[in-house]
């Protein structure tokens, strides 16, 4: 039985099943579906708009300083969109990019299919997601900001049937002070508390130390390079170089990986070797098989 959720987006899956990411919906719900499966996942991602979660968060901070997303032509669909601080319905202002579709509807499909794998929905911590604002405004209402509109995202994800949430911390800069330590559990606590009340599952995934560790203290279930609440075990992006830097990855840490229910990855880009993973997948369940307990 697999245990692993590797955060990979729907080109990964589409690799794993030897095809191009299609256009349609119906095609990128099975390829996440099919791709899932043919890694040996025990979920599967919705996609993740990361494009729409900065254009809300420069439009939520009214920074003028920035062409493109966050504009005063962006700003207006933003406007027009309600200001109901969903990135997706500003993303539906033209704020989408690459292979157009629509995220909530590939996530909202996904769970409604038979015997697929359960769906993890995805979210940038307010500590990475303020990171991305610019240079126009400052921290406390960067992070604050974030803070509102990842709650905004998991009542989004909640209300299309996802009943798992993954909050991401990555950014490089974590807090560096005891003040600091402050501002991000008290940005990190309303996100538990929405997931609470919508009744769906979150956890935090920092892929640092330095800024998980400040966030961990709002969370009853977290993973990171350093450490993990029970039950629970990572590997980091770079584990996913080769299957020989996985194998040893996995050996070094069978123990831990072994008495994990659930073994989650850092995110994994678009060009990570579908074989890589499927690997890992399967020594991960190897270990399990061989674990007396």
């Amino acid at each position: 039985m697999s245990r692993l959720t590797a955060l990979v987006p729907g080109a990964v899956c589409a690799a794993a099943l030897g095809r191009a990411w299609p256009d349609d919906l119906d095609g990128q719900v099975r390829c996440i579906d099919e791709g899932s499966r043919s890694l040996g996942l025990a979920h599967c991602c919705a996609p993740w708009p990361i494009a729409a979660e900065d254009a809300a968060l420069r439009a939520e901070l009214g920074d003028q300083a920035h062409s493109g997303p966050g504009s005063a032509d962006a700003q207006t669909g933003w406007v027009e969109a309600g200001r109901d601080r969903n990135p997706e319905s500003y993303a539906s202002h033209g704020c989408k990019t690459g292979a157009d579709f629509d995220e909530d509807a590939v996530g909202a499909a996904l769970v409604r299919v038979p015997g697929a794998p359960p769906v993890v929905g995805l979210v940038s911590g307010p500590l990475t997601w303020s990171s991305r604002a610019g240079s126009g405004a400052a921290m406390e209402d960067a992070v604050e900001a974030a803070s509102d509109l990842a709650c905004a995202r998991v009542r989004h994800l909640a209300e299309r049937g996802i009943e798992r949430i993954a909050v991401l911390e990555m950014c490089a800069d974590g807090p560096e002070n005891r003040a600091a330590d402050d501002l991000a559990v008290e940005a990190h606590r309303p996100i538990v508390r929405s997931a609470g009340h919508l009744r769906v599952e979150v956890l935090l995934v920092s892929t640092l130390a330095v800024s998980g560790a400040a966030a961990r203290p709002a969370y009853e279930r977290w993973v990171g390079p350093d450490r993990c609440s029970d039950g629970l075990a990572f590997l980091p992006s770079a584990a996913f170089a080769s299957t020989a830097v996985v194998a040893r990855c996995v050996d070094h840490h069978g123990i831990r990986l072994a008495s994990a229910e659930t073994v989650l990855t850092a995110p994994l880009g678009p060009d990570a070797d579908p074989g890589v993973v499927r690997h890992a997948a399967g020594l991960l369940a190897a270990l399990r098989r061989e674990d007396p307990a």
